[in-house]
């Protein structure tokens, strides 16, 4: 029974020392596959977050929507936030970046300048230096992706938001060919590589090769 296999795997996770958190949705996603995570993110933003009230400061963009954003992130000049969005406690993100929409950044990421997130989850502690582009993807915790790595998804995340900004956004589907790169923890992908969309990156590879193609 799948149900009774992931009950014990969470049991064991928080035997382990893990922290396991969960978000009330009125929607309900199985997320045992990437591509259902990804819409399963989508609908929690959409349903559940509230109104950004902080104050970003001069030089700083936030489009109309939801957001939310934990204590102590930091933004730099520029940056444009295109909600929905969610970013966790302690997250830097440089000048000139954009974030979103349908994107979480997870507690004490690091997204460099100029670079665009989209469609994604970036978990925790990871780390995105300059120049980067990233859409339709989930980076596991811990993952480093060197300047000016391009990661597209099947389809382009403006194609992806626009499936969802829609009445009952549960009722619409992410299918594998549309998703980018998904990567286990631990990931690093070396300076300007380009990863081709629908790929999978086991935990803890290091991805070479300046301006190669790997999928």
């Amino acid at each position: 029974n799948s149900s009774a296999a992931s009950d014990v795997y969470k049991r064991q996770m928080v035997k382990d020392g893990f922290k396991v958190k969960c978000v009330e949705v009125l929607s309900w996603v199985d997320v045992g596959r990437p591509h259902d995570l990804l819409k399963a993110n989508i609908i929690a933003l959409l349903e559940r977050l509230k109104t950004c009230q902080h104050n970003l400061g001069k030089g700083r963009v936030v489009t109309q929507g939801i957001s939310l954003m934990g204590s102590n992130v930091k933004l730099g000049n520029g940056v444009e936030i295109q909600a929905p969005v969610y970013i966790g406690d302690n997250c830097v993100v440089e000048e000139g970046c954009r974030i979103g929409p349908f994107t979480c950044l997870g507690d004490n990421s690091y997204i460099g300048a100029n670079s665009v997130v989209a469609c994604s989850v970036i978990m925790e502690n990871s780390i995105v230096k300059e120049g980067v582009f990233i859409e339709n993807s989930i980076v596991g915790e811990g993952c480093t992706i060197k300047n000016g790595v391009k990661i597209k998804g099947g389809i382009p995340a403006t194609l992806l938001a626009r499936k969802f900004k829609v009445n009952k956004p549960a009722t619409r589907q992410i299918s594998p060919d549309m998703l980018g790169a998904v990567m286990g923890e631990g990931v690093t992908i070396e300076s300007h590589v380009e990863i081709k969309a629908r790929t999978l990156i086991p935990p803890f590879r290091v991805i070479n090769g300046k301006g190669c193609n790997f999928g």
